[in-house]
């Protein structure tokens, strides 16, 4: 395993929490354009690592499908964890198009005259931190990944 991901994997949740709250900090201040790049980077991410990323599917499908033989994993979950070249390319493609989306930061939803030369308007911004738990669908991460990057 790559020293990275152990070093990540060692951290503890609280831990991990402040970094992130770091990092959303700088997502947050980013401009459109250096998170449009980041999703086209994703994108080509995965496609160039198209093969690992499905090897690798294998092997967790291999290690589940023990679980499911066991009784402890339904066959369910187990078919919502695999993952395959058409779902992979999908997936680039789909962060590829949200790249070229319209910005949804600083956008005014609503604005209301108070009183003259005042006026209060609701503004779109980056809701900051999001925290997920996974279950079984290795598409999920870039997915959301890519929503929270488009969003700051």
């Amino acid at each position: 395993m790559p020293q990275h991901i152990e070093e990540t994997l060692s951290r503890s949740v609280h831990e991990q929490a402040r970094l992130s709250r770091l990092a959303a900090s700088s997502l947050a201040a980013s401009s459109t354009d250096q998170r449009n790049r980041a999703l086209r980077s994703i994108a080509v991410a995965l496609d160039q690592h198209a093969l690992q990323i499905l090897d690798a599917n294998a092997m967790d499908v291999r290690h589940a499908q023990r679980s499911v033989d066991n009784g402890q994993m339904s066959q369910a979950l187990l078919n919502r964890l695999e993952l395959n070249d058409i779902k992979l390319r999908s997936l680039a493609s789909g962060i590829q198009q949200l790249a070229t989306f319209p910005d949804p930061l600083n956008q005014v939803t609503l604005a209301t005259d108070i009183d003259e030369g005042l006026t209060l308007s609701r503004v779109t911004c980056p809701i900051g931190l999001v925290g997920v738990i996974f279950e079984s669908r290795p598409d999920a991460l870039p997915q959301i990944v890519s929503l929270c990057v488009k969003s700051g």
